[in-house]
């Protein structure tokens, strides 16, 4: 990937104040965490903005699995019986059912256009807070969202710059952004029966378009006892929201991740 088809920003629409309020509610309502407010010392609110690579694939799957079918089995069981006028014990024969599953082998060819996403960047190494927030918030289906939003809008190149809020440079696709997105879209296997096992996909993934959606992130931090933690979110209505939980006397393992 050379450069994007096209790229676009969505400008925050969650307030820093609304963002804060949500991080403090989130450490204060928790039964399991807690902390004493008056012990807490917060940082500035910033923007880290994230840049997410959304693009159409072409996707060609050989697969091979097993597949189970169901079928219900009448059979025959030994059954240990009373006879009260005999006063004896005697055995005797029952017949029941039961679910059997029958096993194939399964081969198909697939050729398929899907759409995905993933980050450009490599935001999530070594972030653990990050990464809940990503794994735990659907890229494709923010996106899908951001395109709904009227107040999306394109950004312009004028020697390179960034024209929608004035700051950074248009972004570049990167060469961990197409893998992600690569890695990240997946083929769709119709695979038949009631049961599937021993499944092998081999995939061959060619970009046909890629567009970057720019999306805004605020993060702060904040000490408490001594020690720093951090909360992100997206400036977006939802407000979602990912933070470093703070150890209490109840919960004595330091770092804990809520998401909201």
């Amino acid at each position: 990937m050379m450069k994007f088809d096209n790229v676009y920003f969505l400008p925050a629409s969650l307030r820093e104040e609304d963002f804060f309020r949500s991080v403090l509610l989130r450490l204060t309502t928790d039964s399991d965490t807690t902390p004493d407010v008056a012990d807490i010392t917060f940082g500035e609110v910033k923007r880290c903005d994230c840049e997410i690579v959304y693009g159409k694939l072409h996707l060609e799957t050989d697969a091979t699995a097993n597949v189970g079918y169901d079928r219900q089995e009448q059979y025959q069981e030994k059954v240990r019986k009373y006879d009260s006028d005999a006063k004896r014990f005697y055995d005797d024969w029952e017949w029941k059912t039961r679910t059997v599953t029958d096993w194939h082998p399964f081969s198909t060819h697939c050729s398929e256009d899907a759409v995905g996403a993933g980050l450009n960047r490599d935001d999530r190494k070594n972030d653990r807070l990050r990464e809940s927030l990503f794994r735990n918030y659907t890229l494709q289906a923010m996106v899908e969202k951001a395109k709904e939003n009227a107040a999306l809008k394109p950004m312009i190149a004028t020697e390179g710059e960034r024209k929608v809020d004035g700051s950074g440079r248009i972004p570049t696709p990167t060469a961990f952004g197409e893998e992600d997105l690569k890695r990240e879209t997946r083929p769709y296997i119709n695979y038949p029966g009631d049961h599937v096992q021993n499944i092998s996909e081999h995939c061959t993934k060619e970009i046909l378009f890629t567009d970057c959606y720019i999306l805004p992130v605020y993060e702060v931090e904040f000490e408490y006892r001594g020690a720093k933690y951090r909360a992100i979110g997206f400036a977006l209505e939802d407000g979602r929201i990912a933070v470093d939980i703070p150890p209490t006397p109840e919960r004595k393992d330091p770092g804990d991740i809520a998401l909201k």
